[in-house]
C-alpha cells in the first residue's frame, strides 16, 4: 500500500520511503498491518482516510520518529533515504548506548548483591 497527495502524480521513490516505514514497522512489531483487512478495504483505509498502523508504545522514540516521517500525508515531507540512513545510524548509536548502560547497570548490581 502506497500513499502519496495525488493519485496520479509520480511519487518515485517517496512510495518506497512510505513502504520502508510499513516494513520498518512490521519487523518493531512482529505484525502485519491491517491483517484484518483485504488488501483493497487497506488501500482504501491509507489512501482515503489516511490511516496508519498504530505505533507500538515501546517503541524507541527514534524508531518512531522515523516511520511516521516516513508515512508523512505529505508526499514531499517525507525523508530522501539519506537521510533515513542517517536518522537510522543515530538510532543505532542510540541503541548502543542503551545497552551499554543497561550492561553496565546488570553488572553493578551484580556486585552489589
Amino acid at each position: 500500500m502506497v500513499q502519496g497527495d495525488d493519485p496520479g502524480q509520480a511519487l518515485g521513490n517517496k512510495v518506497d520511503i512510505y513502504n520502508f516505514g510499513i516494513v520498518l514497522w512490521e519487523l518493531i512489531t512482529g505484525k502485519i498491518p491491517s491483517e484484518n483487512m483485504s488488501a483493497v478495504q487497506a488501500a482504501f483505509a491509507v489512501v482515503n482516510r489516511g490511516e496508519c498502523p498504530t505505533m507500538p508504545r515501546n517503541c524507541l522514540a527514534t524508531l518512531a520518529c522515523i516511520i511516521t516521517q516516513c508515512w508523512d500525508a505529505n508526499s514531499n515531507a517525507r525523508p530522501h533515504f539519506s537521510v533515513v540512513v542517517q536518522m537510522l545510524e543515530e538510532a543505532q548509536n542510540e541503541i548502543f548506548k542503551m545497552q551499554g548502560e543497561l550492561s553496565f547497570d546488570a553488572y553493578h548490581s551484580t556486585l552489589n548483591q
